[in-house]
C-alpha cells in the first residue's frame, strides 16, 4: 500500500522529505514575521519565526536521514523524532512564544497558520509511515 512498485522509497518517505523542505522554503520566502520597527528593533514574532526556522531545519535533516534509512526500527525512531518536532512546531507560534496581537499583522495572517498547517501535515504523514512500518514488520 505504501510502496511505489520499482522504487526503494515509500510514498510517505517522499512526502515527509518534500513537506519538510517545502515548509523550510516557505518560511524563508513567504512566511516571514512582521517587519522591524522604525528604530530597527524587531517585534516579538521574530523570535517565534527564528524558532520555527530552527525546527524546520531539524525536520529537514531528520526527514533526509529517514529517507535513506533501510531498517524499519530506525525509520520508526526517525518518524517519532519528526512527530515530536512537528508537535513543537505546532506549539511555538502563539503558545510557547507570543506573537503580535493584531489579527492583520503578518505573523498572525501568514506565519502562524502556515506553521500550523505544515505541522499537522507532517504529524499525519509521520503517523501514517509509523503505522505502515508497523504493519510491514508484523
Amino acid at each position: 500500500m505504501n510502496r511505489n512498485p520499482g522504487s526503494p522509497f515509500s510514498i510517505t518517505d517522499i512526502a515527509l522529505t518534500g513537506l519538510s523542505v517545502l515548509f523550510l522554503a516557505l518560511l524563508l520566502t513567504v512566511l516571514h514575521p512582521c517587519p522591524a520597527l522604525e528604530d530597527g528593533t524587531r517585534m516579538i514574532c521574530y523570535i517565534a519565526w527564528t524558532s520555527l526556522v530552527i525546527t524546520a531545519v531539524l525536520d529537514v535533516l531528520l526527514s533526509a536521514v529517514h529517507f535513506f534509512l533501510k531498517d524499519p526500527a530506525k525509520k520508526r525512531l526517525a518518524d517519532l523524532g519528526i512527530f515530536v518536532l512537528s508537535a513543537v512546531t505546532f506549539l511555538i507560534p502563539g503558545t510557547v512564544v507570543p506573537i503580535c496581537g493584531d489579527i492583520s499583522m503578518q505573523c498572525r495572517a501568514l506565519m502562524r497558520p502556515g506553521a500550523l498547517i505544515f505541522a499537522v501535515l507532517l504529524i499525519l504523514c509521520a503517523n501514517m509511515d509509523m503505522n505502515s512500518l508497523q504493519k510491514r514488520s508484523g
